[in-house]
């Protein structure tokens, strides 16, 4: 079978990466960006590997070494908050739990879903671009019991542990 299996044909191909824009349009930009070298991809996982507070990319290739892409992101123009749920056993990364930061422009959600289909992921931590603001208004943690967690003008670029057992009801 793994003399069948060297005969058959296989192509590599480029990967897709596209931006979004407020007007929920979106451009792909695997060139500008550097990701488009021809592999068998077979999935992919995020998160903040260099601990800046961008998101950077690790692609698992077939019968090649991994892509690793750092976001070059300039870190002065941008602020972040990055959130680590601490849940209640069995669910100790908050699986469900919805996360919605306010700022005095907008609300940004997330929710605490880890997988990216099979093979890929992201990191246990939900990571806000906040753009220009240096401090949320509120950070807002809803639990998958219905308990909620609320924190205030918390500052920007740093990561924050929320722990369930302190939520209210």
């Amino acid at each position: 079978i793994q003399d069948l299996i060297q005969k058959m044909p296989s192509t590599r191909l480029a990967n897709y990466c596209f931006s979004g824009s407020n007007e929920l349009q979106f451009e792909n930009q695997s060139t500008n960006w550097g990701l488009d070298e021809k592999s068998i991809s077979n999935g992919a996982a995020y998160g903040d590997l260099d601990n800046d507070g961008d998101l950077d990319l690790v692609v698992n290739n077939l019968n090649q070494p991994a892509f690793v892409y750092q976001n070059q992101v300039a870190p002065a123009e941008n602020h972040y908050l990055k959130v680590k749920l601490l849940g209640k056993a069995p669910n100790a990364q908050g699986i469900g739990a919805m996360v919605k930061v306010e700022l005095e422009s907008a609300t940004l959600t997330r929710e605490a879903y880890y997988s990216r289909g099979y093979q890929s992921s992201m990191e246990p931590i939900l990571t806000f671009g906040l753009g220009n603001a240096a401090i949320a208004k509120s950070i807002r943690v809803i639990w998958p019991d219905g308990t909620v967690s609320l924190l205030e003008n918390v500052a920007a670029n740093q990561t924050l542990e929320i722990d369930q057992a302190k939520a209210q009801h």
